[in-house]
């Protein structure tokens, strides 16, 4: 796993921010005094965004910013001994945080600056490989003096004694791998009694821990949390961590050998811990974990006596030869730990290759399926931009075949019009005729009526129209046109002849609109639904035309002839 990995959120609960923020001014106050309920507070986690003053006030390195904000300055002007190393570690501290990924960037630059004022200030320590783990953590919570200034109280203050740990001779870290071990076969003996028959030493696994303080392997947000406790409680809280993360584990651990325990402690430990919940019932196991202070007393007195009397007791030869002994067999330990490593390394580039040669394969095939995609899109833009034009075609016959029925529309309504004219007069002319017929017989004597009303008879077919259909079946005793004066009558047959012509223009025109309305819906397949819905709307209206019209369309043939008939007559006489 990559360090420096694990999204860490910065949303936090009301309830939560409003009790810190009640412990926290009251803290401000005196800051001397620890208030009530802190405790159980940092146990919970420090929110994200107060961890940066909630450190500080931890550890109690707020006083004498001005003071030590200027040796900081002073101290980047000065030369260091360290400066390969630091400027190697750089990229291998938190290469998967936004804040440090990028070589030369604002992360790396106040890393280094930090680590070379530390390594000048301290020339005893000056710089321990380790270190800028630790130091990375506090400067993605705080600026670089204020970094500064947490760094110097956790490698000096007697709660966290991080500077003894990272001496050149690490004698006070092999005291650590004493403590931790005496702890294990304290709390987890059948663990214990695993890794002494495996042969299994703290400081193989422990090492990291403690030099780092949990921060090189696993995920931030657990970095953070053992940050809170460790400094909350001192050097003692990482001892819960640890015997937390081996009790975690413990049955896994049991069924593993050597080599297994140690690729579970470097890939499958910090996996474990990707989930949140996970790490957080961590902490609280770690924070269960009695830790007897006098015990760690006891246990560091007991080593330091025991190498006291290792050293008198042997000679400088043997003392040389069970040095060279204890460094042989850990070199040989690397060595095994290497050829591990290269192992695993050479797995893990096969596999890549294997999945880079998969990843190729899987581009080449999205490729060719991106062309055809293009083609076929190329294709219906084509097709696309045919179907509109057919659609503008058609959209410009129905808006001429919309005028033209306007037009048809409106000659209708003027042929109606003159009908109910036509009609007037023809009603008008017969109340004539009635009233004249009337007088006739009125002054004529009895005898003579049966004479009259057998030579009267009625008027000829008037001419037939949708008004005039009913009226028409009721008009039996109407007089004949020949009884009718002669200009009448020529005026009569003339406006019928007009009619008649009338008729046929506007029977032609409702052909014609019929065999737009085929057509029309033959392309209404490929229109949109407005285009539908408008031509549904003209269908409606030329059915409704259609069915005023085909009752006496078949009437006014009749007319046509009787006109032509009429016309004919005239002629002869």
């Amino acid at each position: 796993m990559v360090s420096g990995f694990g999204h860490v959120s910065k949303e936090c609960d009301e309830e939560v921010l409003g009790n810190w923020s009640d412990i926290l001014s009251k803290w401000r106050k005196n800051y001397a005094e620890r208030p009530r309920g802190l405790q159980s507070l940092v146990r919970k986690g420090v929110p994200e965004a107060l961890r940066g003053e909630v450190w500080q006030l931890l550890a109690g390195s707020h006083g004498g910013e001005n003071e030590m904000i200027n040796t900081y300055r002073l101290l980047l002007t000065k030369e260091s001994a360290s400066e390969r190393v630091i400027l190697n570690d750089l990229n291998r501290t938190f290469p998967a945080h936004e804040y440090f990924k990028d070589a030369g960037g604002v992360g790396q630059e106040a890393l280094y600056k930090l680590s070379r004022a530390y390594s000048v200030r301290d020339e005893e320590v000056g710089y321990c490989q380790g270190l800028s783990f630790v130091i990375a953590t506090l400067l993605i919570h705080m600026p670089e003096e204020q970094a500064f200034m947490l760094l110097c109280q956790l490698m000096e203050d007697q709660r966290y004694l991080l500077r003894e740990m990272y001496k050149a001779n690490f004698e006070n870290l092999q005291v650590r791998f004493h403590q931790l071990t005496c702890l294990i076969q304290d709390n987890l003996p059948d663990l214990y009694a695993h890794f002494d028959d495996l042969k299994v030493e703290c400081h193989m696994y422990a090492s990291q821990w403690f030099l780092t303080l949990f921060t090189a392997k696993f995920p931030l947000y657990l970095v953070f949390r053992i940050m809170d406790i460790f400094l909350y409680e001192g050097f003692n809280a990482l001892f819960g961590v640890a015997l937390a993360l081996l009790k975690g584990c413990q049955k896994d651990l049991l069924s593993l050998d050597f080599e297994g325990v140690m690729r579970f402690f470097r890939v499958n430990l910090p996996k474990k811990y990707r989930s949140e919940d996970h790490a957080d019932e961590l902490i609280q196991t770690a924070c269960s974990m009695k830790i007897n202070v006098k015990k760690l007393k006891r246990y560091e007195k007991e080593y330091l006596t025991r190498r006291a009397e290792e050293e008198q007791s042997e000679f400088p030869l043997q003392r040389l030869e069970s040095d060279n002994k204890r460094l042989t067999e850990i070199c040989m330990r690397s060595e095994l730990e290497n050829e591990m490593l290269a192992l695993e390394l050479v797995n893990d580039r096969v596999k890549l290759k294997s999945n880079l040669d998969e990843a190729e394969d899987h581009v080449q095939t999205l490729t060719r399926e991106l062309q055809a995609t293009r083609t076929i899109v190329r294709e219906s833009e084509q097709h696309t931009i045919r179907l509109n034009d057919e659609l503008e075609n058609i959209r410009d016959a129905f808006r001429r075949t919309c005028d033209e029925l306007q037009q048809t529309q409106k000659i209708v309504s003027d042929y109606k019009q003159i009908c109910s004219q036509l009609n007037n007069q023809l009603d008008k002319q017969r109340e004539k005729y009635q009233a004249k017929i009337e007088t006739f017989q009125s002054r004529c004597c009895e005898s003579c009526k049966p004479i009259i009303n057998s030579i009267v008879s009625p008027p000829s077919s008037l001419a037939s129209t949708p008004e005039r259909e009913i009226v028409n079946n009721d008009e039996d005793d109407l007089p004949p046109i020949s009884s009718i004066s002669p200009s009448v009558a020529d005026r009569l047959r003339q406006v019928e002849i007009e009619l008649a012509e009338k008729k046929l223009a506007l029977t032609q025109a409702l052909c014609e609109n019929q065999e737009l309305v085929h057509q029309l819906r033959h392309s209404s397949s490929v229109t949109s639904d407005s285009d539908t819905n408008s031509v549904n709307s003209m269908r409606a209206l030329n059915n409704n035309n259609n069915s005023s019209t085909v009752s006496w369309l078949s009437k006014t043939v009749n007319t046509i002839k009787e006109a032509a008939s009429s016309t004919n007559r005239a002629k002869v006489n």
